[in-house]
């Protein structure tokens, strides 16, 4: 069985506090290009 691997990359904005206000994600083998995410 072969492995299969995937790039998955996150970026976090964060407040002045440190504090993760948005989430965005792009996973290029997937087709995703800087999708924000929801909690």
């Amino acid at each position: 069985m072969a492995n299969i691997k995937s790039k998955i990359e996150l970026n976090v904005e964060l407040d002045e506090n440190r504090v993760p206000e948005k989430l965005h994600w792009t996973a290029q083998d997937g087709g995703i290009s800087n999708a924000e995410a929801k909690a």
